[in-house]
Parts: C-alpha cells; sequence; structure tokens
C-alpha cells in the first residue's frame, strides 16, 4: 500500500509540475483516416499525432521505440481497462516536445502498450494523441475550423455578439474532466454528448433500455464493430441509418450507432466535420457554425460479413440475421488463393471491400 501511495503522489506531482506554454498560432490539420493529424516535434523528429477532443490526457504509443531512455524512467499511475476489458498498467513518461500550437520541457504522456495491427501500413498508424489536458486550463480560445482545415488558438474570445453576427451559435454544453460535454436530442432521448474527434464515426451512444428507439432503419451486428488504441470492441451493435438529431438550431437525420460497447454518447469526427467550432475555455461556452461539409446519413451497402487479420484471417463481424458463417470463423482460402502470412493483409481488404460474399469462393474453417 505505501509503493501504491508512492507512485500516486509521484504521478500526481509530475503532472501538476508540467509547464505548457500555448502558440497564439494557427496549423493546418491532416484529415487522412477522418483524424486530425498534426506533427509533433520529439528529439528532433517530427512524428504526426492525431488531435483527439475526447481524450482527457495525451497519449504516446510505441514509446519503447519513439523515447526508450524516457520510458525507463516511467511513473506508474494506476491501470486502464483496454476494449477487450483487461486491465493493462498504466505509464507516464515525460518528454520535451514542440508543435505550432504548443511548446514543453515537460509535457506528461501516457505510454499504454498498443496491439501491433500488421494490416495497417505504418504512415496510417496512430503514434500518439494530443489530449484536451492541453488546453483545458490554459483559459485560450480553440477555433476548430473545418471549412479551412486549421485549429487556431486566440488569446481572448471573441465577443458572443460578434460570434453570433458570423452564423455561430451558442449550444448548452458542460466543460468537465478535460472533456467538452454538448446536449441534444436524438430521436426522442435526450443526451448528453462527449464531443470526439478521435471517434472516426458519426454519432453513438450506449444501448439503454430507456433508448426505446423507434427507427426501422437498422442493421444489428455481433463482433469486432470498432477499433481501438488497445484493441477491439466485441459486443452487440446496432447501426441506424437517418436517426433524427437536434443540436441547437441544428435538425438532421444521420448516422447513429447504439452500442453495448462504449460507455458514453459521443459525436465523432463525421459528425464535427460539418460545423466550425469555438471552445471558450475562458467563460465554459461552446459554440458552433454549420459549414458546407456533408454529414453522412445513411449506412450505404453495409456488409454482412468482415474479417479482421490477426494470428489468423477471421471473422470478426457479422450481421445478426447472416447465417452463413459464424464469429470466429477461419477464412482459409478466398478464390482458390491459400490464405498465408504474406497475403493475409491483401485478403482482408479484398473481403471488407466485397459487400456480398457470395461474389467469392471461400472455404472456411468452422470456429465451431
Amino acid at each position: 500500500m505505501l509503493l501504491a501511495a508512492l507512485y500516486s503522489c509521484q504521478a500526481i506531482y509530475t503532472l501538476q509540475n508540467q509547464k505548457i506554454k500555448l502558440s497564439l498560432d494557427e496549423v493546418a490539420f491532416d484529415t487522412s483516416q477522418n483524424l486530425w493529424r498534426i506533427p509533433v516535434q520529439i528529439h528532433q523528429k517530427s512524428i504526426p499525432f492525431v488531435f483527439d477532443t475526447g481524450a482527457m490526457f495525451s497519449a504516446i504509443f510505441n514509446a519503447d521505440s519513439l523515447c526508450p531512455k524516457e520510458l525507463q524512467r516511467a511513473i506508474k499511475f494506476g491501470s486502464v481497462l483496454g476494449a477487450d476489458h483487461k486491465k493493462q498498467p498504466q505509464k507516464l513518461v515525460v518528454l520535451p516536445v514542440s508543435c505550432r500550437l504548443f511548446e514543453s520541457e515537460n509535457k506528461v504522456f501516457t505510454a499504454p502498450t498498443a496491439p501491433q495491427i500488421d494490416c495497417i501500413k505504418p504512415e496510417n498508424r496512430v503514434q500518439g494523441v494530443l489530449g484536451m489536458d492541453l488546453f483545458f486550463h490554459q483559459e485560450k480560445s480553440l477555433y476548430l475550423t473545418y471549412s479551412t482545415g486549421r485549429i487556431v488558438l486566440k488569446d481572448r474570445p471573441e465577443t458572443n455578439t460578434a460570434l453570433l453576427e458570423q452564423g455561430y451559435v451558442l449550444l448548452p454544453s458542460k466543460f468537465k474532466r478535460n472533456a467538452l460535454f454538448v446536449w441534444a436530442k436524438i430521436e426522442n432521448q435526450a443526451v448528453w454528448f462527449k464531443l470526439d474527434s478521435g471517434f472516426t464515426g458519426t454519432t453513438a451512444l450506449p444501448f439503454s433500455t430507456k433508448n426505446s428507439f423507434q427507427n426501422p432503419l437498422k442493421t444489428v451486428y455481433e463482433g469486432a464493430a470498432f477499433q481501438t488504441a488497445l484493441g477491439h470492441t466485441f459486443g452487440r451493435e446496432v447501426f441506424y441509418s437517418k436517426m433524427p438529431l437536434v443540436l441547437g438550431k441544428y435538425k438532421a437525420k444521420l448516422q447513429c450507432v447504439e452500442s453495448r460497447t462504449i460507455k458514453e454518447a459521443v459525436l465523432g469526427f463525421k459528425f464535427m466535420q460539418g460545423f466550425d467550432w469555438v471552445f471558450d475555455f475562458r467563460n465554459k461556452q461552446l459554440f458552433a457554425k454549420r459549414n458546407a461539409q456533408p454529414i453522412p446519413e445513411n449506412y450505404l451497402n453495409l456488409p454482412a460479413y468482415r474479417a479482421i487479420a490477426g494470428d489468423k484471417l477471421r471473422i470478426g463481424l457479422k450481421a445478426v440475421k447472416a447465417k452463413s458463417f459464424s464469429l470466429g470463423d477461419e477464412i482459409v482460402a478466398v478464390n482458390g488463393v491459400k490464405v498465408t502470412d504474406k497475403n493475409r493483409c491483401e485478403l482482408e481488404q479484398l473481403l471488407n471491400s466485397t459487400a456480398d460474399w457470395n461474389q467469392l469462393e471461400l472455404l472456411i474453417s468452422s470456429a465451431k
């Protein structure tokens, strides 16, 4: 118990004493893979980090290769629950970092152990996350302007009147625990949604018997629907098209997932890109203005199955109504080509880009 207490005190001291200097500047962001990517300098290397409004803390992955010396001095800080519901020790590393938005000689990052996903190209792998801990206690105003592809920091917010004249709307919001929440109605259910640019989808919310959604435009799945930094989720997911949503003066019908694997409601990247945002941390106010970017309404050509390449090529997700194959079935060959370590990723891509697997000749080894 004493050892745990010492670790906790050291971690708290380290977190409280990090110094972050924000730059009143702007940065263009890369939106590939439906994520904001911002270059960050670490040890004279430029590393793309994802800017994630849903992350309470900043994180660095692959710390053993990016900052091995700092990892050796890592501070233990409790544990984190992965997508597979298994706990792993959480570590804190302290790094000198800089980018166009901030610089710090002792920025604290969590250093989770992320699973190796062989079928993601190296240039597309997430190396780290810039979380809201950078901005939440600095009282600067953060402008996320999807219409111009830029993030801007300002020392003082514009007046409410000036923002309203520009077409922004003041939204009912809550600023708490390094996160921003906005109130909206989905169908007839009132929900506090977290703004989460790290979620690549449109919107998602946890399953609840109180939801009782009546929208018939849905497909029910079982399996691994989402990939997180710590692994795949696994459970039942309901994908809705044209789900009615009201956010302030904005009304629309859009994609929505009702999930048994997520813990809180989120508005993700594909929703957020349809607006320009102003986060006024000084006055705890949130403004949004609709732009010309489309927000997806329908899930088109949803496949009955989805393959996941791990140690084997397996069926990782299936529509509940689909009966040809079972979750966990191994795909041994595709169109007469045997699955090997060398072609597993290529065949995964082929399967997941083919909506109707009846077009393919599959050799399956049943998991049952």
